[in-house]
């Protein structure tokens, strides 16, 4: 059974790699009523992004410098003394500019380690709604391959990785929905909008008429030809999920909505 969730505590999570389509699907969401921290934009650079904000950004980034300052210097004899409280500092100063965040919009949008929030979100009294936005991993690196300078695939491939394992982590504890590149960009797909529609509380036709009035044919899908275990694997799970409404995991209501 999925539970009520009263509309003023859900706060929606747009999680992606990049490249697939989420600052189409941030505008959609604007246009059907999501506030984001920062102005909504109408127009954006097809190369870049959108809806994404410095605070939203610096609050993930905290979360993730204290996550690797701990996973490397945890066993050493200054962690204690020093690195702890370097950790402490930060998550705490996450925290605070999270609080601010919930506060002052109800849609979170970065490409980035914003899989850390969530939960944090959820401890702070509200209700993450997560929508997986993703991209199969050949199209996906085709997109983002060619405008790296620097990045080698191996890179490239660890951050689709740790990004879809995360998301579809938080997607699987509290619930929400899959939106595939691939249906975003078909003008003939509708069925990802009475999901999201569902589980956000936003309307299905406003979302969809939008779609109808933004879309602007990709082009042709450029994929690379490059395989891995791994990403066909995680593929595979968030595929599971797409065409359905992802309920939120009993231990999730236990903790965060049961009184």
């Amino acid at each position: 059974m999925i539970p009520v969730i009263p509309q003023d505590k859900k706060r929606i999570f747009i999680l992606s790699p990049g490249r697939s389509g989420s600052s189409l699907l941030a505008a959609l969401l604007s246009d059907a009523g999501a506030t984001f921290p920062n102005e909504s934009e109408t127009s954006w650079n097809p190369l870049g992004g959108a809806f994404e904000s410095d605070a939203v950004g610096k609050a993930a980034f905290l979360y993730a410098q204290a996550h690797e300052i701990q996973a490397s210097k945890g066993y050493s004899p200054l962690y204690r003394l020093f690195h702890k409280k370097i950790v402490t500092y930060k998550r705490a100063a996450a925290k605070k500019k999270v609080g601010k965040l919930m506060k002052t919009a109800t849609c979170f949008k970065e490409t980035a380690n914003l899989h850390y929030l969530p939960r944090v979100a959820a401890f702070l009294g509200y209700w993450p709604v997560i929508v997986l936005n993703y991209r199969d991993f050949p199209e996906w690196m085709g997109s983002m391959f060619p405008g790296q300078r620097h990045l080698p695939v191996e890179a490239l491939a660890r951050n689709y990785l740790s990004t879809m394992e995360n998301s579809i982590a938080v997607l699987g504890l509290f619930g929400g929905c899959v939106v595939n590149y691939r249906d975003l960009m078909d003008p003939g797909a509708d069925q990802w909008a009475h999901i999201l529609s569902e589980v956000t509380g936003l309307s299905r036709e406003v979302l969809l008429n939008s779609r109808s009035n933004r879309f602007g044919d990709p082009g042709p899908e450029s994929p690379l030809p490059v395989r891995m275990a791994q990403a066909e694997e995680i593929m595979a799970l968030a595929r599971g999920y797409e065409g359905m409404i992802v309920p939120p995991a009993p231990s999730a209501v236990k903790r965060w909505l049961v009184p």
